[in-house]
């Protein structure tokens, strides 16, 4: 349908905060299955076409010209 078929950063690229960032995604076994550095464009965030459903960790950095975060989460993938 379209709809949540990649794991965006919402306003990352629009606001441009944090152009220095890495996404990476983990399985359950803690397996890095994507790493992706500096996102520049919509194309370089995590699509899970080829990943199996279930559970999946993510860690977020980004560097600003004043700060920095770190942010983690669980994301869950169901395909029909």
């Amino acid at each position: 349908d379209g709809i949540n078929d990649i794991f965006e950063i919402k306003n990352l690229l629009s606001q441009d905060c944090y152009p220095h960032n890495e996404l990476r995604i983990y399985n359950r076994w803690g397996i890095c299955v994507y790493h992706r550095k500096d996102i520049a464009s919509t194309t370089d965030f995590w699509g899970p076409s080829n990943i199996q459903p279930g559970t999946y960790y993510y860690t977020f950095i980004g560097h600003g010209n004043s700060k920095k975060i770190e942010r983690h989460g669980v994301v869950e993938v169901i395909k029909e």
